[in-house]
């Protein structure tokens, strides 16, 4: 860690305390601090064609966080502006508009699968006033604006008609379910000190043994990964496996074994400390101002001018 990662009155005193002498208390921009320098390494230098691959994802990275931030702001102001139409947003940021298959409140296909799709097309608002939605966030990358151009009423359908979906609905319902008794029966089975690979053969199922992972494991549905960290780790090395699982899809369940949690080899100071550190930041920052334009919003009456954007 160097002085210019930490704030100018920790910095600060951080580089003039001696070694293992703790520092009376510090007002930083995150709070107060009590400092103790524990050891002090020479400064090096990487060469610059080492560090040139880490620096060009870093720039390209930043550019494409400030543009997409840019971006979605001017998506937000447009819906805004203009409540009762995605057209003139579409045509300002130079965007394609799509239609979604019909979907209900329980859901349906595409953006209709999306929970946070359903609730915001759904709220009062946007039905009765047929106004655009807010800008609902769909990952780290994606924002999407949606507008009510159809509706039906509820009605109910003749058995003849309803008979295919009823079908399958409960042919889903029924596969959900021997599912996720399979899966009771393998943790069941797990925590009592089976072994998967056994279980896998006997009840016909696919096992899979990945390479180490990490939290951002490339290949590997992101809920698996998600559920495998939140698992706790075996309670000593060589100890009993710990038996998790996690939903893939509708129907789809994936039931794992912990054994060993290898501490990551992040080097406190290192590049990719100092990366994902000021990562985190931005993405904090932009996500509180974020939250605050939107709180902003939801309580002022704000008229934007279109010709001065």
């Amino acid at each position: 860690m160097t002085e210019a990662d930490l704030s100018k009155p920790v910095g600060k005193a951080a580089f003039a305390l001696p070694l293992r002498k703790v520092s009376a208390p510090i007002v930083g921009q995150s709070g107060v601090h009590l400092l103790q320098v524990t050891a002090v390494r020479p400064a090096s230098v990487t060469p610059f064609a080492a560090a040139r691959p880490t620096l060009v994802r870093m720039v390209l990275r930043k550019r494409a966080r400030r543009r997409l931030y840019h971006l979605s702001e001017r998506l937000r102001s447009a819906a805004y502006e203009h409540p009762h139409s995605l057209a003139p947003a579409a045509s300002r940021l130079g965007l394609t508009l799509h239609d979604s298959a019909w979907f209900t409140r329980a859901g349906g296909i595409g953006i209709g699968a999306l929970p946070q799709v359903v609730k915001a097309v759904f709220a009062p608002k946007v039905l009765a006033g047929r106004r655009n939605t807010h800008a609902i966030t769909l990952g780290a990358d994606a924002l999407l604006v949606a507008h009510v151009i159809g509706r039906k009423a509820a009605r109910v359908e003749p058995l003849s008609v309803a008979r295919p979906a009823v079908i399958r609905d409960v042919r889903a319902a029924v596969a959900r379910s021997r599912v996720k008794g399979k899966e009771a029966l393998l943790l069941k089975e797990l925590r009592k000190g089976a072994s998967l690979r056994a279980l896998a053969r006997q009840m016909h199922l696919v096992l899979e043994v990945p390479a180490p992972a990490e939290a951002a494991s490339p290949g590997l549905p992101g809920a698996l990964v998600s559920a495998v960290f939140r698992t706790p780790a075996p309670a000593s090395p060589g100890g009993r496996p710990v038996a998790g699982s996690a939903r893939l899809g509708h129907s789809l369940r994936a039931v794992f074994v912990l054994r060993q949690v290898i501490p990551g080899a992040v080097r406190v100071g290192g590049a990719r400390y100092i990366k994902l550190a000021r990562s985190l930041i931005t993405d904090s920052g932009v996500g509180a101002y974020l939250a605050y334009m939107k709180s902003l919003r939801e309580r002022a009456q704000i008229h934007i001018r279109a010709q001065a954007l």
